[in-house]
């Protein structure tokens, strides 16, 4: 009896070791054995916030589930409106050459045509002047730009205490879809820093007063924040005049001083504008792209590497329209086969609770008419780009 006791208790020990041998193997491979289910080390290696890519996961694709597409879930599945932004870059100066050769009101409305093309949310705009700031929302709300606010009034050359608009920065956006909850001017200065006192960048500016114009956003449907950067670095010679700089030690100077701005930042930014540098660049100006490269990702480039770069741009790849004070030629033929020619260019850094991940890339080419030849108003196309926010 006693031994009949004691084998139905074996029995009974068993059924519970057995059972509860069960229960802990579901709960590390869960149904179906998935190892990287919620709270297993296999998930939380991939969810490491200092996952350099920015992205869920840690996917070196930049895209959820390594979707080179672009598209959330692949196959081309279309993103909810709110989560996409349409992006872009436009160096608006028209050279002082060609006003005496034309009405800027010829020039100006054709401006406002390529702006209004960009279909941008947000677009940086570079080399402003005074005319600009009093013309170009008039313009562009005639070529049918009319829901954009404009920030333009960032004068930037210090003369005699009193600031003035020369090369300087600015901004229009969707004040329907987002809101500014910040914004800020600083100059770039000779020791590789920034400054916001007028004071100080008229003692120690870099040459042409370059700045860096950034304001911060809220997306109005989902809260989401992020920060914009419109910027403009000087040429390789600029400075070199004086003897001042070697050749292209102000551009690194801005270089660095924007990737340090950069790198402060708690959520994801753009940066865009007229480098005046290019990874192909023959002189000095090279520099300033590799610093950039470092910290932030070059749309242009990503798309390319992922094969999703549209045909067109793999040729043409210059963003200088060949239209000048001092040359003419046409769009194609002067961006065709010049990538040292792209030096407006679209950047951006992930951080914070949610990325930007880049699916298009495009110039606008805009002209009219002057002199039986199609001019584009400005020396530089506008530069377009849209990500996907997740």
């Amino acid at each position: 009896m006693t031994m009949i006791l004691t084998r139905i208790r074996y029995c009974f020990a068993l059924v519970a070791i057995l059972s509860f041998m069960a229960v802990s193997c579901e709960g590390i491979g869960g149904a179906g054995g998935n190892a990287g289910s919620p709270g297993s080390p296999v998930q939380e290696e991939n969810d490491d916030s200092g996952d350099d890519s920015g992205q869920e996961g840690g996917d070196d694709s930049g895209e959820e589930g390594g979707d080179d597409s672009g598209e959330e879930g692949g196959g081309g599945a279309s993103q909810p409106a709110d989560s996409v932004i349409r992006v872009a870059t436009y160096n608006l100066l028209v050279c002082d050459g060609r006003r005496k050769e034309m009405t800027m009101d010829k020039a100006g409305a054709t401006l406002g045509k390529a702006v209004a093309a960009c279909k941008a949310d947000i677009i940086s705009l570079n080399e402003i002047d005074e005319t600009l700031v009093k013309n170009m929302p008039a313009w562009a709300a005639g070529a049918g730009a009319t829901g954009l606010s404009w920030d333009m009034t960032h004068p930037n050359k210090v003369v005699s205490g009193v600031l003035e608009y020369y090369y300087s920065n600015g901004l229009a956006y969707n004040a329907d879809r987002f809101e500014v909850i910040g914004r800020g001017m600083y100059w770039y200065l000779s020791s590789g820093r920034l400054t916001a006192n007028s004071s100080t960048a008229s003692s120690y500016h870099v040459p042409k007063y370059c700045t860096l114009v950034w304001a911060r956003f809220k997306q109005k449907s989902t809260d989401r924040t992020f920060y914009f950067v419109s910027t403009h670095f000087p040429l390789a010679d600029d400075g070199t005049d004086d003897r001042s700089y070697k050749k292209g030690e102000a551009h690194e100077r801005c270089a660095s001083a924007l990737e340090t701005f950069v790198l402060t930042l708690p959520d994801p930014c753009i940066v865009c504008g007229d480098l005046n540098s290019s990874a192909q660049a023959t002189d000095a100006c090279a520099s300033g792209y590799s610093t950039l490269s470092r910290s932030l990702t070059n749309v242009y480039d990503e798309l390319q590497s992922k094969g999703t770069l549209d045909p067109l741009y793999r040729t043409c790849q210059g963003t200088l329209s060949g239209s000048s004070a001092k040359y003419y030629y046409t769009a194609e033929v002067f961006t065709k086969n010049h990538p040292e020619r792209r030096i407006d260019h679209i950047m951006y850094r992930n951080a914070g609770e949610f990325s930007f991940v880049p699916r298009s890339y495009d110039t606008v080419w805009t002209t009219y008419t002057y002199g039986g030849k199609a001019w584009c108003p400005s020396d530089h196309l506008p530069v377009a780009v849209e990500f996907v926010m997740r």
